[in-house]
């Protein structure tokens, strides 16, 4: 999603946020987190994950996970942003994923 807040304004970002105490996994917070922004997701198949870690002594961890939507599911999907700070962009890239080590 492209940023679109006074802080923030054209940055590119993931959705995110914190584990919650009835969060069963990180794949469970990803999705729960990625609803939340998004209102709703398509059907996907988890390609692999990513952590990252940041901060001035690398003490925050970052999971990403990297998912495919099929093509046509893909075309039709339209997302219903949670807030007024972010804009979906629709093809502004595209990558050949290769398979991740789980």
């Amino acid at each position: 999603m492209q940023r679109q807040s006074k802080h923030n304004n054209q940055k590119w970002g993931l959705p995110g946020g914190n584990v919650e105490a009835d969060d069963s996994s990180l794949l469970t917070t990803a999705t729960r987190e990625a609803n939340e922004e998004m209102s709703s997701l398509p059907p996907f198949e988890v390609l692999g994950q990513i952590q990252t870690l940041r901060g001035k002594h690398d003490q925050k961890h970052f999971t990403v996970f990297v998912a495919a939507v099929s093509g046509r599911v893909r075309q039709e999907f339209t997302p219903v942003l949670a807030d007024g700070e972010h804009r979906w962009v629709v093809g502004a890239c595209t990558a050949t994923a290769a398979r991740l080590p789980a």
